[in-house]
C-alpha cells in the first residue's frame, strides 16, 4: 500500500484492511484511463467494478480475519446471517462471475477458454473442434472480422446495386434481411476506408476556444437617453388617451426592449395600432410592440439601438449552458443581453429562412463551427448540400465530412437517399440490440458507438425547383424517424414561399429562426405568424424552439471567414475527410438513378414492351402523365435505340 503510515493510509487499511493494496491503484489507473480516453463509463460497468472490488474484500477476509478489514467483516457478517456460509460462497462466485462477463463479454471469455482446452485437451489424444466455443455474433454488428486485436468496426449503410433495374421492395427487404458473401464485400470495402481506431491513432484534439473572438461593446443608449425614450413612449400614448407608464428597460445586442405597465382597462390591441406613431416620435426605422410580452404582465417596446453590438461565436461557447447540451450550437442573445444556445438533439431539426443579406449564411456558419469547435469527428458528421457551391466549399477536407460537400444538382437527391439508408441501417441494429435510440446503443456498446449525423442543406428553393417530389419526401422522412437515428437535419432558404417551403417540410421542422423578410406573408410561412416583416436585418431573428408557443427575439452570432478558415485547418491538420474516390462513385451511380429523365425512360421502355413497340408520343404523354414535348423526346430516344419502330404515325391514336 502507498504510503501505509500515512493518516490516509491507516484510514483506508482499517476500512478494507490488506485489500486495499491493488484496489486503490487500480481504481486510480482506471479512473485515469476513462479520462484520457474522453469517454464517460457507464453506470453498469460501474457498478461491475464495484462487485468485482467488494468480492476482492470478501475473499481476503475470508482467508484472514484482518484481510478485507472493516468493511469486510461487516460483508461477511451479513453473509452468514442471511443465507449462511456456503451460500454467502456462492453468492459471492456468482456475482464476480456475473460482473466478469459484463467486463469483458462473453465473447473474449469463451474465446479464452476454448484456446485453454485448445492448449490442454489434444495432449489427451482427442481434438477439440473449432467451433466449440465460438460465440454467436450479431450480423449487422459484425461488418468486419479481423485479427483479435482488431475492433469492430461500423461502416456506412450498404448501397444498392445500380448496375440491372430496380428490383421490387419485397425482393430488397429479403436480399437486406440475409447476411451474405455481398455483406462481407461491402464490410471489408469500407473498413479498408480508414475508418478511424482508437486503438491505432491517437486521439482527436479539440481546438481551443481562443481560436474564436470576443466582441465589443456596442452602442447602447445611456441612462438620460432610455430616460428620455421612455418619457416620449408615455406621452406618445397618452396623446392617443392610453394610459401605461414604462416600468422596466432591458438592452439587448440590436434592441432595447421597453416594458409597459398599461392602466386598467387599456386594451393591449389599442397599444400595438400605435406602433407607426411610436416608431415616428422615436425616429426608429422600425418598430415592433410585444404584446404582452410572454410569460410577463407587461407590452414590450422593442426599439432599435442607435448601433448594432456583434456577437461573437467565442462568448455563446464560454456560456456555461453550452456545455450541457450534447450537440450545441450557438444561435445569438436575447434582447437581455443573456446567450441563447441551442441542443441539436432536442429541436431536432431546425428551419433558418430570410430575406438575401438578412444574416442567414451567418446562422448555418455558426451552427456548423460550433459543432466543429467542441465535437470530435468520432462524435458528430456532417453531409453539407450546398447546390449554390460557393457557402460550404470552406469546409471541404473536413475529417468531420462524411460525404463530399454535394454541389451537383444531379447528386442532390442521392445524398439524401444514402443518408435515409444509413438511418435505416441504425434502426436495424437497434432492433437486434434491443435499443430505442442511439444514447442508449451507444451506451451499451462502448466500443461500436455509433456518431450523429447532421445533415445541412444551405439553399433548398434550388433542389425544390429540380425535383420537388424527390427531395421533399426524403427530407420528411429524415424529418420523422431520423432523432432516434441521431439523424438531424437543417435547412436553409432565402425564398420562404408556399411552394418551397411546403406544409410537410414545415411540420416536420419544429425549430424555427426567422431573419428579416420583405412582407408578412413571407412572416406567416415561416413562423405561421407575423413579426419577421420588422426585424433590422444583419442577424436579427426571432428563434422559435419546438417546445414554445412564442418566438423570441435574437441577435445571431457571427463567425468571421478568418475563424472558420483557422477552426477548418486546425482540423485538417490532424486527419484527412472520411470518404474516399470510391463513395464519390457510389453517389454517382446512385445520382444516375435517381434522375428523373432515366426513370421516365425507364418506365416507357416497359411501357413499349407491353405494346410490342408500337407506340405513339401522345401513348407516351397519357401513361406518363408528362407534356407532349417531353413524351416526343423520349420517343425519339427510344427511336434511337431502335426499340419502337416508326410504323405508327406521330399522332396516332392507338
Amino acid at each position: 500500500m502507498i504510503f501505509p503510515f500515512s493518516p490516509a493510509g491507516l484510514l483506508l487499511q482499517a476500512v478494507v484492511g490488506v485489500a486495499g493494496a491493488p484496489l486503490v491503484p487500480a481504481w486510480l489507473g482506471w479512473v485515469a484511463w476513462s479520462i484520457a480516453r474522453r469517454r464517460r463509463p457507464s453506470v453498469w460497468r460501474v457498478t461491475s467494478l464495484l462487485v468485482l472490488s467488494a468480492t476482492w474484500v470478501l475473499a481476503l477476509a475470508l482467508r484472514e480475519p484482518q484481510g478485507g478489514g472493516l468493511l469486510g467483516e461487516t460483508l461477511l457478517d451479513q453473509l452468514d446471517q442471511r443465507v449462511g456460509h456456503n451460500g454467502g460462497l456462492a453468492l459471492m462466485s456468482l456475482a464476480a462471475a456475473a460482473a466478469a462477463v459484463h467486463l469483458l463479454g462473453p465473447k473474449r471469455i469463451f474465446s479464452a477458454l476454448g484456446r485453454l482446452a485448445a492448449f490442454r485437451v489434444p495432449r489427451s489424444g482427442f481434438r477439440v473442434p473449432r467451433f466449440a466455443f465460438r460465440v454467436a455474433r450479431r450480423p449487422r454488428l459484425r461488418l468486419m472480422k479481423g485479427s483479435s486485436d482488431e475492433p469492430v468496426i461500423l461502416g456506412p449503410p450498404p448501397l444498392p446495386d445500380l448496375s440491372g433495374p430496380p428490383r421490387p421492395s419485397a425482393e430488397r427487404a429479403t436480399r437486406n434481411a440475409e447476411p451474405g458473401a455481398r455483406n462481407a464485400e461491402r464490410a471489408t470495402r469500407h473498413a479498408e476506408r480508414g475508418t478511424r481506431s482508437a486503438e491505432h491513432e491517437p486521439p482527436w484534439h479539440r481546438p481551443e476556444i481562443s481560436i474564436l473572438g470576443r466582441a465589443t461593446e456596442g452602442g447602447s443608449f445611456s441612462p438620460a437617453e432610455l430616460k428620455a425614450r421612455a418619457r416620449i413612449i408615455e406621452d406618445t400614448l397618452e396623446s392617443f388617451n392610453i394610459q401605461a407608464r414604462v416600468v422596466e428597460v432591458q438592452q439587448g445586442p440590436a434592441i432595447t426592449q421597453f416594458g409597459l405597465d398599461p392602466a386598467p382597462g387599456v386594451a393591449v390591441n389599442r397599444i400595438v395600432q400605435r406602433q407607426n406613431d411610436l416608431a415616428l416620435r422615436l425616429g426608429a426605422p422600425t418598430l415592433r410592440v410585444l404584446a404582452p410580452v410572454p410569460g410577463r404582465p407587461m407590452v414590450g417596446i422593442e426599439v432599435p439601438n442607435t448601433s448594432v453590438a456583434t456577437v461573437k461565436l467565442g462568448d455563446l461557447i464560454a456560456a456555461p449552458q453550452f456545455a450541457r447540451a450534447r450537440l450545441p450550437i450557438g444561435i445569438g442573445m436575447d434582447v437581455a443581453g443573456k446567450p441563447i444556445v441551442g441542443d441539436l438533439t432536442r429541436m431536432p431539426h431546425l428551419l433558418v429562412a430570410g430575406a438575401t443579406g438578412s444574416g442567414k449564411s451567418v446562422c448555418i456558419n455558426s451552427l456548423i463551427t460550433s459543432l466543429l469547435v467542441t465535437r470530435t469527428p468520432d462524435e458528430v458528421q456532417f453531409i453539407l448540400i450546398d447546390p449554390k457551391q460557393v457557402e460550404l466549399s470552406q469546409y471541404r477536407g473536413l475529417p468531420h465530412l462524411r460525404l463530399p460537400v454535394v454541389t451537383d444538382m444531379e447528386k442532390v437527391v442521392a445524398a439524401l437517399r444514402w443518408t435515409v439508408l444509413e438511418m435505416e441501417r441504425r434502426y436495424g441494429l437497434f432492433a437486434e440490440v434491443g435499443a430505442r435510440n442511439i444514447v442508449a446503443f451507444n451506451d451499451r456498446f462502448v466500443d461500436e458507438r455509433l456518431v450523429y449525423l447532421v445533415v445541412v442543406v444551405d439553399e433548398l428553393a434550388d433542389m425544390m425547383m429540380t425535383a420537388p417530389e424527390d427531395v421533399e419526401r426524403l427530407i420528411c422522412r429524415l424529418a420523422q424517424l431520423g432523432r432516434a437515428a441521431g439523424v438531424h437535419v437543417v435547412v436553409a432558404t432565402q425564398r420562404p414561399s408556399v411552394d418551397v417551403l411546403t406544409g410537410l417540410i414545415k411540420a416536420n421542422l419544429p425549430t424555427r429562426i426567422a431573419f428579416a423578410v420583405s412582407s408578412q406573408i413571407d412572416s406567416r410561412v415561416i413562423l405561421d405568424r407575423t413579426g419577421a416583416e420588422r426585424l433590422l436585418g444583419r442577424g436579427d431573428g426571432l428563434y422559435q424552439a419546438g417546445d414554445e408557443m412564442n418566438p423570441r427575439r435574437v441577435q445571431g452570432a457571427l463567425v468571421t471567414d478568418d475563424e472558420i478558415e483557422a477552426v477548418c485547418s486546425f482540423w485538417r491538420e490532424q486527419g484527412v475527410s472520411q470518404h474516399t474516390a470510391e463513395d464519390e462513385a457510389e453517389l454517382e451511380k446512385l445520382a444516375r438513378q435517381e434522375d428523373p429523365e432515366e426513370r421516365l425512360l425507364a418506365q416507357a421502355r416497359q411501357i413499349l414492351n407491353e405494346h410490342d413497340g408500337e407506340i405513339t408520343p401522345g401513348y407516351l404523354a397519357r401513361k406518363l402523365k408528362i407534356g407532349i414535348q417531353k413524351a416526343s423526346r423520349i420517343h425519339q430516344a427510344l427511336v434511337a435505340d431502335e426499340a419502337a419502330s416508326y410504323a405508327l404515325p406521330p399522332h396516332a391514336d392507338d
